[in-house]
């Protein structure tokens, strides 16, 4: 699934940098955790953790949705692990526990996804080899196709059709456009046979400030999958000064981002503003 509703709709997420490739980070600390504060579409505090492996890379991710209003945590909580990778070997594959208790009745799975590249190294399918549901005792098993067209990356959402183990059908279509190595412009359509509607669109302008959530081989090999899933940005060097989100029926906003960094240089706070009203919209934390 695409993990949008469990993830929020932010687009700096939760994943870090390793040490090893280009790391944004001057000394090559880890992020160990990212605070997120929300005050609009809704009042949540979310919270990421990180762990690695022996190799430093990546190993896994656990975050967990807070209600700051009522006090009570939500139930929106996901664990990502990844095997065990290298700077010269990409993981195949990835397992993911997620609930979401937040909607009525609650929505949650385990879910083995297999993970494969081009000759670049870069995700070319992410495909959900099993799954067990908690709500549906035969869960579809979904297929992102990822195409790499000049500044563009296409990503096909599929599943298995019941006409036929053989036959996919397209349930969503996206494309991130590149520019200047930042990601500029993300365009979502929802797909249903014979039709193919607008669903929303994300452009961003960027700042100065190094992103933590990029290291160049991370963003080479799944940099358009964890953003496809709404997980975060990782293609982008920079963080955004400027977000302009549009949907399917005139929902609409402008959110202008400023960072802080500390005397080694690290992103360690930041803050975005709604360009009209100037109210805060969002605040960060980050502890390497």
């Amino acid at each position: 699934m695409k993990y949008v509703h469990l993830l929020l709709l932010s687009p700096i997420l939760f994943f870090s940098c390793s040490k090893s490739g280009n790391s944004n980070n001057s000394n090559g600390s880890l992020l160990v955790s990212v605070t997120e504060y929300q005050t609009a579409p809704v009042t949540t505090k979310t919270v990421r953790n990180f762990t690695y492996d022996q190799n430093q890379e990546l190993g896994a991710v656990h975050t967990h949705t807070y209600d700051t209003l009522g006090g009570q945590a939500f139930l929106d909580t996901s664990l990502i692990t990844y095997p065990s990778s290298s700077a010269t070997t990409p993981p195949a594959s990835y397992d993911i526990t997620w609930v979401m208790g937040s909607v009525n009745p609650a929505q949650g799975a385990t879910e083995h996804h297999l993970l494969y590249y081009d000759g670049q190294n870069r995700i070319v399918k992410d495909s959900i080899s099993s799954k067990t549901d908690i709500s549906n005792p035969t869960p579809k098993l979904y297929t992102t196709n990822f195409i790499y067209a000049n500044s563009n990356i296409i990503a096909q959402y599929l599943y298995q059709s019941p006409s036929g183990p053989d036959i996919n059908s397209m349930v969503g279509l996206d494309t991130f456009t590149i520019a200047s190595g930042n990601l500029g412009n993300t365009i979502q359509y929802n797909v249903q046979p014979g039709d193919t509607s607008f669903y929303r669109s994300d452009s961003y302008l960027f700042s100065a400030s190094k992103n933590p959530l990029y290291e160049s081989t991370l963003a080479n090999r799944l940099g358009a999958a964890l953003r496809f899933n709404n997980i975060g940005d990782f293609i982008s060097p920079f963080l955004m000064s400027q977000w302009t989100m549009n949907m399917a029926g005139n929902n609409q906003f402008t959110r202008n981002y400023n960072w802080v960094t500390d005397s080694l240089g690290r992103v360690v706070q930041g803050f975005g503003t709604d360009k009209i009203s100037g109210q805060v919209t969002d605040y960060w934390i980050f502890q390497y």
